[in-house]
Parts: C-alpha cells; structure tokens; sequence
C-alpha cells in the first residue's frame, strides 16, 4: 500500500535513500508514530534548503509538486485533505521578500532581499546554542540592504566545547521590529542530528484568536 502511494523502496521516488537519510541524522525508527514526526523534520530542511540555495543566481525554481491529486506519501507541500506539511513551512521560510538565512557551504550568514525594498538601519544578530539551550557563541551586524541582492553579513564561528547537535538562531531587526527569523539545528559530525532524540519532552500550550480585518 505504501508503495501503491508512491513510496517504494525503488523508482523514482527514492524511498529507500529518504529511509538512509533518517536512520542517519535521527537515528532508527522503530514504531509508525515516530515516522511521520522524523519525516517531517527532514522535509522542512529539504524544502527550505531547496529555496534558500536558489537565492545565489536568481534563476527560480519549480518543484514537483506542490500538492498531490490524490492521498499520497511524496512531493507535496500540503497533501489531497489540505494539510499542509513541514514542507509548506519550509519552503515558505525560505521564500521571505527580505530573508536571513546561514549557508552551510561558506558557513556565512547571509541577507537576502528578493522583493523587499531598500532597507537601510538592519541588525543581523546570530547566535549557537548548545542542545541544553545554553547560549555558545554570539555576533551581530549592522546591515543596509538593497533590493534583489545577497549579502554575507557574518561569519559562523563554532567554539571548542559545543555539543555533538546545537542550533543556531538568527534574527534580522529593524529596532525593536523583528523582520525575519531563522533557525537551524546542526551537527559536529555532518547530518548527524541523533542527539535531538534524548531531549527531554516538554507539554505545550497553545491557542488561536480569528478576527476581522478592514481587507477582509
């Protein structure tokens, strides 16, 4: 059945390579609730590194696809019943009109400004976390940044000590106004992200409010 929805180990879909890239960086998966929380942690860095890496030559990017036609495993950023997956989130994160983002590649912290004007008086702030929430490292930048660029703002330094996965937060201000937001967990050794798995496990509260606005 897994297969019939497009999730086989073989063929295009590369299930068996999606299953390798789990074991690796989250470690075995060994009952079905924890397979659709761990595949969506790999979603979400999929979809948004697919869009933060597009950002280099501005040649766009189409992806297949962005939702299923019918109740499917694979491909798509909200599936058959609207449910938007990490996916979504991912790919929306990495398509901000004025963006912070960190290349792994150069291990910069870079500014993107697709469509949101010239912003001059910006703040780039990019903090290390160690996985216990303690604050490792931290570095800030003053920023003024034109339309339809890309700039490396700050260079990611990794102190002696850290722990084997640690986050990195970055935020870019305007004053007391949070413009974009980002944040990225990281292995010592590459992908390899196994530590999450013995956080501790916290109880969440959350809430929603609708309400009208004047555009509608």
């Amino acid at each position: 059945m897994y297969g019939l929805h497009d999730f086989s180990l073989d063929g295009a879909q590369g299930g068996a390579s999606f299953l390798e890239r789990i074991q690796k960086s989250y470690g075995p998966v060994t009952n079905v609730n924890d397979w659709p929380t761990i595949a969506q942690f790999v979603n979400y860095e999929g979809y948004r590194a697919m869009y933060e890496a597009q950002s280099r030559n501005r040649m766009g990017l189409i992806i297949w696809m962005s939702h299923s036609a019918w109740p499917s495993l694979v491909w798509q950023t909200y599936d058959y019943y609207f449910e938007p997956t990490a996916g979504y989130f991912g790919a929306r994160k990495g398509s901000e009109p004025l963006h912070i983002q960190w290349n792994p590649t150069t291990e910069a912290v870079e500014v993107v400004n697709y469509s949101g004007g010239t912003r001059a008086g910006l703040k780039a702030t990019a903090q290390l976390f160690n996985v216990d929430g303690s604050l490792a490292w931290e570095k800030s930048a003053a920023v003024d940044s034109s339309e339809d660029t890309t700039m490396t703002v700050i260079d990611m330094e990794y102190p002696l000590g850290i722990t084997p996965v640690h986050f990195i937060r970055l935020r870019l201000t305007r004053g007391a106004d949070l413009v974009s937001e980002n944040f990225y967990w990281r292995g010592i050794e590459d992908a390899n992200f196994q530590q999450l798995r013995q956080m501790p496990k916290v109880s969440l509260e959350a809430s929603t409010t609708v309400a009208d606005t004047p555009d509608g």
